[in-house]
């Protein structure tokens, strides 16, 4: 049985670093695991620029699907990018294309079932300095606005995450955690019921309230 690991923060906040790091300390102590890197990175490097809730969508289908082809027999997957992520960058186009509701509708589905995906998630805070590597179009101040609103996202829908720093030390926690949990022969669930009675209209309510960097993003995605 795989255990899903699922790291989110918000850019340059060491969520790749760290999955990189968990997935070389797996493969020396003999741990099978699949690091899943992120689709949407991966596309902008292509120049793809990533403007609707359509594209945000599609992206979504593809993250799942580098998630579901992993074989059952590795013990470990590790994600810098777990895929209900994309709901979340897809609210900063909501007020764009006023002709994508119904896409919006469907991400959100598949943004409570994704929450599920996971047996574990982590939220990094940052604690090195910011930045900018040629992927990434959001300042410093947004990349933290960015991680603000993650944590606020998970804790509307009651997800039990746990919070630590994106460092060294990082890749220690997570290996504990993988370690206890491959000798533990009960599966644990660290995702609590999620309320499956808010709708869409809260999200992009609490969004729309904070104007600070959505227009921002909203043009640059």
């Amino acid at each position: 049985m795989t255990v899903r690991i699922g790291l989110v923060a918000g850019p340059s906040s060491g969520k790749s670093t760290t999955a990189a790091d968990v997935f070389v300390h797996c493969k020396r102590a003999g741990i099978t695991v699949e690091l899943v890197s992120e689709v949407a990175r991966e596309e902008i490097n292509k120049g793809w620029k990533i403007r609707s809730i359509a594209e945000q969508f599609l992206i979504n289908q593809k993250q799942r699907e580098k998630e579901d082809i992993i074989p059952t027999e590795i013990s470990v997957m590790i994600t810098d990018s777990p895929a209900f992520l994309t709901y979340y960058y897809a609210l900063w186009n909501a007020e764009c294309p006023s002709d994508e509701n119904m896409i919006m509708t469907w991400l959100y589905s598949d943004f409570l079932k994704d929450l599920r995906r996971y047996d574990k998630i982590y939220y990094l805070n940052r604690v090195k300095p910011y930045v900018k590597d040629g992927t990434r179009v959001q300042t410093e101040e947004e990349s933290d606005q960015i991680g603000i609103h993650l944590k606020a996202l998970l804790e509307m829908h009651h997800v039990d995450f746990e919070e630590i720093d994106g460092d060294e030390l990082a890749v220690e926690k997570i290996m504990e955690y993988i370690n206890y949990y491959s000798l533990s022969s009960v599966k644990k669930t660290y995702v609590t019921t999620i309320d499956a009675t808010i709708d869409v209209s809260k999200s992009l309510n609490y969004y729309a309230s904070d104007k600070t960097t959505s227009d921002t993003l909203c043009s640059k995605m």
